[in-house]
């Protein structure tokens, strides 16, 4: 007998390939590239392990992480694993990023704001992180 045919009788017929968007493809590219970037950012923080962000504040209060809650600053991270929650800006695995991460915070009006260091995750003293 032979292979069971297709109900649509198209066995042995050419298929055809949809022309694909030419703006989809670039957006898509851009999309790999950003991805490309992260994915380097992301070796970098796992080689040595050590990233630095900025705690902005810490409270016994949980605030929406919105930009009007924090002088205007995104991307705002919180810990609130402990009984004071704990608010971050800015990630980096370079201290001088971080360096001018603090001084945007500052002059936002944080003037306690400070650096902090963690290796893997876990708090380390900055100093161990800026050998």
């Amino acid at each position: 007998k032979g292979s069971p045919r297709h109900p649509w009788g198209t066995e042995g017929a050419a298929k055809t390939v949809p022309k694909k968007n030419p703006e989809t493809l670039n957006k898509k590219r851009r999309g790999q590239e950003k991805d490309n970037k992260k994915d380097k950012q992301k070796e970098l923080d796992n080689e040595s392990g050590i990233q630095f962000k900025i705690q902005i504040g810490a409270s016994k209060k949980k605030m929406d992480l919105v930009p009007k809650n924090f002088k205007g600053l995104k991307n705002i991270e919180m810990d609130d694993s402990s009984s004071m929650i704990k608010y971050f800006y800015g990630k980096t695995s370079d201290y001088e990023e971080a360096k001018k991460f603090l001084d945007e915070t500052k002059s936002k009006g944080y003037d306690s704001a400070f650096i902090i260091a963690l290796k893997n995750g876990k708090l380390i003293p900055l100093k161990d992180a800026v050998k």
